[in-house]
């Protein structure tokens, strides 16, 4: 009978050692898993961080696309009026030359 009580205490003393072992191999597969739900929502913030980057650096391209361009018109714009301008004056000036020769 002490035998078997001894068997049995064995026993219950080798399954509650499983059940502690058990317990923290649990308690350590929930600590990794609030981990890694945490490094996933930070993931989330750090991706949705870059796409509203994004999106402000797009407008920010189009803003400058839009003020090269408008420069680049008005530069063109200033050309044409320096053209117009100095191809008027030599024409009035070979006008002047021509009567005035006479």
């Amino acid at each position: 009978d002490v035998m078997e009580r001894r068997r049995d205490s064995s026993i219950l003393h080798a399954d509650n050692e499983l059940l502690a072992e058990a317990l923290e191999r649990e308690h350590e597969a929930e600590l990794k898993l609030e981990a890694a739900i945490e490094h996933d929502i930070d993931a989330k913030r750090e991706l949705e961080q870059l796409i509203d980057n994004k999106v402000v650096l797009k407008q920010e391209f189009h803003d400058l696309e839009k003020i090269i361009h408008e420069h680049t018109v008005s530069l063109w714009e200033k050309e044409n009026a320096k053209k117009r301008k100095s191809d008027k004056s030599k024409k009035v000036h070979h006008f002047d030359w021509w009567h005035r020769r006479w």
